[in-house]
């Protein structure tokens, strides 16, 4: 459905935007390069709220490794920016050649580098938005250890344009390392994956800014595992050397990836995680009940002749399962795999395919016993209910 577009160029525009619908009860969506909203329905009567023209006011404070960013920029936009001082965003989510600021934010997204860096809601040490009520608010600053005024940041991390329109964020910094080197290792079945990737993890004689789970893919594809190290050419070497060293007689195969062979084999994981055909979900668990819960979902997704392949941060309990088949297949499977990773302790957001789930299933994963607060804070910010709010009511 094609729905009218609100597009403010400056943060003041974009409050006065909201504080019209929200006293007109007008639905509004929050949306950059809709990269989030993908399958996702807008809602009757809704308008689009864009960040396309907030693209403007890039700060860069090089000696303090802090950026001020503007939420409609794509994250590939800004860290070209930000190369020319050899520094960088360090997070790499899907579609991070699309994707906004704002909207990366907004979902908290994260890629293999969250490993060491950390999710979005780690980096943000400061925020600009616009609310409801006509205001624009500010949290944070420039300085990394700032604890003046309420932390926003956190708070609209991971809020899904649900409180406001984030305008600009925001950001620590990090240095460009010189060089990198990547481990690939190929083992028998994903338990053994799973497993050897977080015992590597925990080592403290190394420390990779990325430990991914990739499999197990097409029926003759092996489970594999890439570790990333960025630093010096002689710390990566020596890094990569140890690491192929300890795996022999463990993994079935293992190499050392680097220059257009690195390049190729990441960006091929980035087009795992961009999938946008079928079905993607997002599940999180405790580390301990990785193994076993993708163990019984590849039994569960192999009972309807379905295909699939998971990515993921094993070490940190996070994994992006792609799944193709027909519709129907997809819409029974999906109750079933929310339950699965209920009855491990863990839970699954479907951002992929939401259209295929049945009547009634929420796409975002319940809150449980936080239900109640978050929605009393959502009431707060947008009491008249303008932005759409994809959890329960409490």
């Amino acid at each position: 459905m094609s729905i009218a577009f609100f597009e403010p160029a400056t943060a003041a525009d974009a409050a006065v935007i909201l504080a019209q619908a929200s006293t007109a009860r007008t639905p509004l969506v929050v949306q950059g390069q809709r990269t989030k909203l993908s399958g996702r329905t807008d809602g009757q009567g809704a308008r689009g709220l864009s960040t396309r023209l907030l693209t403007a006011g890039l700060q860069h404070y090089a000696g303090d490794l802090v950026a001020t960013v503007p939420a409609g920029m794509t994250l590939h936009a800004v860290n070209s920016a930000l190369a020319a001082e050899r520094q960088w965003i360090p997070i790499d989510p899907p579609f991070s050649a699309s994707a906004t600021i704002g909207g990366i934010v907004a979902a908290n997204e994260s890629g293999p580098r969250r490993h060491h860096f950390g999710s979005p809601r780690d980096l943000v040490i400061g925020l600009q938005v616009a609310l409801p009520n006509g205001t624009v608010a500010h949290s944070g600053g420039r300085v990394v250890k700032n604890v003046a005024g309420y932390d926003l940041g956190r708070l609209f991390c991971g809020s899904h344009g649900s409180l406001g329109l984030i305008v600009s964020v925001t950001f620590k910094l990090a240095p460009m390392a010189p060089t990198s080197r990547t481990v690939l290792a190929t083992f028998a079945d994903l338990r053994s994956a799973v497993t050897n990737a977080q015992a590597l993890a925990r080592r403290a004689a190394h420390a990779p800014t990325a430990v991914e789970l990739l499999g197990p893919g097409r029926d003759d594809a092996l489970p594999r595992v890439l570790v990333r190290y960025d630093t010096t050419e002689r710390s990566a070497v020596q890094f990569a050397l140890l690491l192929v060293e300890s795996l022999r007689g463990t993994a079935r195969e293992v190499s050392i990836l680097e220059g257009e062979d690195e390049t190729a084999a990441w960006a091929a994981h980035q087009r795992l995680e961009s999938a946008e055909d079928g079905m993607v979900c997002q599940v999180s668990l405790l580390p301990a009940s990785c193994a076993a819960f993708l163990d019984a979902a590849a039994q569960l997704i192999g009972t309807d002749a379905l295909e699939w392949t998971v990515t993921g941060r094993p070490a940190l309990g996070v994994h992006r399962l792609h799944i193709t088949g027909t519709d129907a297949a997809l819409g029974r499977l999906a109750p079933a795999l929310r339950q699965l990773a209920a009855t491990h302790g863990g839970h699954v957001q479907f951002v992929r395919g939401t259209s295929l789930l049945p009547a009634g299933t929420d796409a975002m994963a319940s809150t449980g016993t936080a239900a109640a607060i978050g929605f009393a804070v959502k009431q707060r910010f947008d009491p008249n209910g303008i932005l759409p709010y994809p959890w329960g009511r409490g």
